[in-house]
């Protein structure tokens, strides 16, 4: 019995505008418009920390409506036209087989094991006991602890889940990192995605 193997889509936006709802809105709308006739299951994005996160992360959300969104601010952005500044990057995923849930934790730098389980727990109720492959995870760089973090994970979702990840910048300026979950952002916090359904995992 061999599991059956699904085709994953993925497509990247990206927007060097200085305003944050006009770079949220360029980067969406060419990430869809590069993704085709396929439905977004996830959306990543990766921007500055010049650009204000709330009013990035509503011009997102209006294009992509109810798309399960996570992502993080950063000290740089990486695309295939190579590294960028002060810019905005949102990868989506998209394929039949394809199932994810997103979820967050909060107060990692005082309850990290809490924050990490909580994260998974949320995200692990939106697949709804199917297959899982994988956790997507996006924390605060800002703060230690993160091996607390990683063990609150495995206990919401087993050690035999693979976990791979990275923590927010803020352009070096070492004061405030920004963690993103669908139309929240958050601080201190811990935010991912987890992966189901038809699909190989794989970390390298």
């Amino acid at each position: 019995h061999t599991m059956a193997q699904y085709p994953i889509t993925a497509s990247v936006g990206h927007s060097t505008q200085d305003d944050p709802a006009s770079a949220g809105k360029e980067a969406a709308e060419r990430a869809v418009e590069r993704l085709g006739p396929l439905h977004p299951k996830l959306a990543v994005v990766f921007a500055s920390s010049w650009l204000d996160a709330p009013a990035l992360i509503q011009s997102i959300r209006l294009v992509l409506n109810n798309v399960p969104l996570i992502g993080g601010s950063t000290a740089g952005e990486i695309v295939a036209e190579g590294p960028q500044n002060h810019s905005c990057a949102i990868l989506l995923l998209a394929g039949d087989g394809l199932v994810c849930g997103v979820g967050s934790g909060e107060n990692a730098d005082l309850s990290p094991r809490e924050a990490g389980q909580q994260a998974a727990h949320l995200a692990a109720q939106q697949l709804k006991g199917q297959r899982r492959a994988g956790f997507l995870m996006i924390g605060d760089g800002l703060i230690s602890g993160y091996s607390d973090v990683i063990r609150g994970l495995q206990e919401s979702l087993g050690t035999g889940t693979l976990i791979v990840g990275a923590t927010a910048g803020d352009d070096l300026q070492f004061k405030s990192t920004t963690q993103v979950i669908n139309e929240r952002a958050l601080t201190k916090g811990v935010v991912g995605a987890l992966f189901g359904g038809q699909l190989s995992f794989g970390i390298g």
